[in-house]
């Protein structure tokens, strides 16, 4: 039998390292990666600050232009300017949030804006932004929601609707078959369900589910991996965006998976859907957060 070498029990190296990125559990370089992180976080504030801004003044010079009123784009591109104003407020929420310090969970309400939402709004707003992208594609994004569930507050969970919505465009965009455009459908669906029967206080039950027709999730055990942090199927993919879909509905008491669709046989396309279940928050949670 062969002698061990001194070195053979030592760790490969880390994913982080294959992919030629700095590995922020290296204590070595960890106060270098949070420093520039806070710098990076205090650009992005001025940056968003100045570009809200200058939305502002864009939609005052187009409300004060009679000739634009009058113009049939006009509508069109008022309701883009408003979901883009929208999206960038709820990213200054975000960039607020981090400026306060490491204690705010990435689950918490104040994440949800400095405005209360409702799920119908948030739901809205997501596929609206999401839309401009999915049109180059070809992919239609439809929303059906119970008046229930459209009046329930959205608590912290945009940035759920907003990751899912833009992975199940992006998927049908890798979906094998060289249609160009791909073409496809993106449908989200919210309703009221059941009564948590874990909670203290008990209470209904948001079911959000967001269906595909693209290339669907990944088989075996990479499927249970989607909600790492750091695991990608993306070339360049950071590993972020579902990661921190299940620290948000996490934190509110609920649960997320990623599944294939099983009423679809189409190999090629196969298809996923999104499922998201929480308990739907009280009004005064999010008072007595803020």
């Amino acid at each position: 039998m062969p002698a061990r070498r001194p070195n053979d029990d030592r760790p490969g190296p880390s994913r982080h390292a294959k992919a030629g990125r700095p590995d922020p559990t290296n204590p070595a370089i960890a106060p270098d990666m949070l420093a520039n992180v806070g710098v990076l976080i205090h650009e992005m504030s001025n940056l968003l600050d100045g570009s809200l801004r200058c939305l502002s003044l864009a939609r005052r010079t187009l409300c004060a232009n009679d000739a634009w009123a009058s113009d049939p784009q006009a509508t069109r591109v008022q309701r883009q300017l408003d979901a883009a104003s929208t999206a960038l407020e709820q990213m200054a929420g975000l960039v607020h949030a981090a400026l306060q310090g490491p204690s705010l969970a990435l689950g918490s309400p104040m994440l949800a804006g400095t405005r209360g939402i409702t799920l119908g709004e948030a739901l809205d707003h997501a596929a609206e932004v999401v839309r401009p992208r999915a049109a180059e594609l070809g992919v239609q994004v439809s929303v059906a929601a119970t008046d229930a569930a459209r009046a329930a507050p959205a608590g912290p969970l945009y940035l759920v609707l907003l990751n899912g919505i833009k992975n199940a465009v992006e998927s049908i965009a890798r979906a094998e078959g060289g249609e160009s455009p791909p073409g496809g459908l993106v449908h989200v669906e919210a309703r009221t369900a059941d009564l948590d029967p874990r909670s203290a206080r008990p209470r209904p039950m948001i079911a959000l589910e967001i269906t595909d027709d693209g290339a669907g999730p990944p088989k075996g055990a990479a499927l249970a991996r989607v909600f790492e942090h750091g695991f990608s199927l993306k070339p360049g993919g950071m590993g972020m965006g579902l990661a921190v879909c299940k620290s948000i509905v996490e934190h509110t008491g609920g649960s997320i998976e990623l599944a294939r669709r099983r009423e679809r046989s189409d190999r090629r396309r196969p298809g996923a859907v999104l499922r998201v279940a929480y308990p739907i928050p009280f009004a005064g949670d999010i008072a007595e957060a803020a």
